[in-house]
């Protein structure tokens, strides 16, 4: 135990607590600098152009509040940003408070498989990478992270602590039996620490128990009399909108204020072609998040056949393909380096692996095709429907 922690734990009722706060004193002056001179150029251009009307002025005063709002986010985040991670009977859940705002995630005790120390790497200006040290919690759907800045000793000794409680609460945790079986025999890990891409993945056995879904997963399976359906939907995401919606605003501000500076000038005229493209792509990003439950794809698995269908609101593509018998199913991490943790601006705390894929073979031992994306336990769990939903068509275990 460190001599003095600056986690606080607290036990509230059957809930014990951990608390953390540690603000950036040099990242919050820095920022707070940059904001100070940013608002006073600002309020330099708007009198500018109140007094002194100018095409240029009012292209740049779009620009540079866009940037004042990301630098005032990311101070206000940098000085105010809480931690809290609550274990109770029956769940993990972690939250991240700033400026009234409460990002959380609830994981049950049952699917959380290992809690350790480990680190993220921020870039400062495209060229300095700062490190931070973190709790990372391993589960079987999407990993969490907690105590963002925490010293290695301190992360080690709270690892430990944090990985008791849960513990003492969840003796005998199924799930992480399951992985410690998969593990031993196919030396696969569940999180990405080993070179499953290059040893052609593991080749994937039932066990007694069935894999369930992990709660935070987007996928659906409709079971028929001959066929497995697996369909996933793109989901909204708050953020993303406000930020596109901000983006396009001052965006389209710019262009408007360059198209009436470019007819005094051919050169100007060109350079507005690169603006104008490049706003339809905004567009187009807000237009995609806005229509996101409408992207979607679907996998019909049959024993002699693989339909996959990928749509959007203004195309949809189906492909067919057609084989004997299916013979086995893999499973494949194509990105075993990552450690699956980025420091994001816009809410920190809901990282996406999705390292993994499930790869299916037919009898002729050729690859019929592969589901992306997907993390260790939606592997586990997709697999194991296959296995147990079209009897005879892959490998049983025992």
């Amino acid at each position: 135990m460190p001599a003095k922690p600056r986690v606080q734990i607290d036990l509230v009722g059957d809930e014990t607590r951990f608390e953390w706060y540690k603000p950036s004193r040099w990242s919050g002056f820095y920022l707070g600098v940059l904001l100070s001179a940013l608002s006073a150029l600002i309020v330099f251009a708007i009198h500018w152009l109140l007094t002194d009307f100018q095409w240029f002025v009012l292209l740049t005063i779009p620009l540079l509040a866009l940037v004042w709002i990301f630098l005032a986010y990311s101070l206000a985040i940098v000085l105010f940003g809480r931690e809290s991670l609550a274990i109770s009977p029956d769940s993990l859940e972690v939250k991240y408070y700033s400026l009234g705002f409460c990002d959380a995630r609830r994981i049950p005790l049952g699917e959380v498989l290992r809690v350790k120390p480990g680190s993220i790497w921020a870039r400062h200006n495209n060229r300095l990478l700062t490190r931070y040290g973190i709790i990372a919690i391993t589960t079987f759907g999407n990993p969490a992270q907690f105590a963002v800045g925490i010293d290695d000793e301190e992360a080690e000794w709270l690892a430990e602590v944090i990985y008791s409680c849960i513990r003492s609460r969840t003796p005998r945790r199924p799930i992480h039996q399951m992985c410690e079986r998969l593990r031993k025999l196919n030396d696969f890990d569940p999180w990405p620490d080993g070179d499953l891409e290059g040893s052609g993945g593991i080749e994937f056995t039932t066990a007694q128990e069935r894999y369930p879904k992990p709660s935070d997963s987007t996928w659906k399976v409709l079971v028929t009399v001959d066929a497995i359906e697996l369909s996933n939907r793109r989901r909204w995401s708050f953020s993303d909108i406000v930020g596109l919606l901000l983006l396009n605003i001052c965006w389209m501000g710019v262009v408007g204020a360059w198209f009436q500076l470019a007819q005094s000038s051919v050169f100007l005229s060109l350079l507005l072609i690169p603006t104008v493209v490049l706003g339809i792509c905004f567009v187009a990003s807000l237009l995609s998040e806005l229509t996101a439950p409408a992207w979607a794809e679907r996998y019909t698995i049959r024993i002699d056949s693989v339909e996959h269908r990928w749509s959007c609101p203004l195309f949809a593509k189906t492909s067919l393909v057609e084989f004997d018998a299916l013979g086995l199913l893999k499973i494949r991490d194509y990105n075993h380096r990552s450690e699956g943790f980025n420091l994001r601006w816009l809410g920190m705390r809901h990282i996406t692996s999705g390292n993994c894929k499930v790869v299916l073979v037919d009898s002729m031992r050729k690859r019929i095709g592969s589901i992306d994306s997907l993390t260790a336990g939606e592997a586990l769990w997709i697999a194991d429907t296959i296995a147990r939903e079209l009897p005879g068509a892959v490998q049983q275990g025992r």
